[in-house]
């Protein structure tokens, strides 16, 4: 990594790259801490965008402040906080669509089952030996591997509403 270019895009394209460590102001490491607050936040957020010498090189604000890391404004604002709130937003609704995608609402007059819920496979099925289920917590049996955030907690609250009626 070339710490005299922009370290998000790393090219010499002839605009000003600001600096915050030759800021004038009294809190000069400020940016650095908010540049790397963002990263963080973009990375928990499954961005795929991240260039690879940011992920590998630039590690915290305090190495910024030592390299004198700079940025083009365009660059720098590809990481605002703003775009990784929405980002995180996309990611949490696209998992609670994962999930709604999971259970079907059946008309119980085309049921069997009283209730009128049925279960989806719509999540990769299979046969995994050696795991429990985490409602009844038993072994054995067909499972079928989910894997969403806060699923066990969303599931058991669908199934304790339904045991209900």
């Amino acid at each position: 990594m070339d710490w005299s270019k922009c370290i998000v895009c790393q090219a010499e394209t002839g605009k000003k790259l600001s600096c915050p460590a030759k800021s004038k102001r009294k809190d000069t490491g400020a940016g650095y801490e908010t540049f790397i607050a963002n990263i963080r936040l973009f990375e928990e957020a499954g961005c795929e965008d991240l260039p690879e010498w940011i992920k590998s090189e630039v590690k915290d604000a305090e190495t910024l402040a030592i390299n004198e890391g700079k940025w083009h404004s365009t660059c720098y604002s590809r990481f605002s906080r703003t775009k990784a709130d929405r980002l995180a937003k996309r990611k949490r609704k696209r998992e609670s669509d994962a999930f709604d995608k999971t259970f079907t609402r059946v008309n119980s007059s085309n049921s069997n089952d009283p209730r009128g819920v049925t279960v989806s496979t719509a999540l990769t099925p299979g046969m995994f030996r050696g795991n429990m289920c985490f409602l009844c917590h038993e072994k054995g049996g067909r499972l079928h591997q989910v894997q969403t955030l806060e699923l066990d907690r969303r599931l058991r609250d669908c199934v304790q509403v339904v045991n209900v009626r």
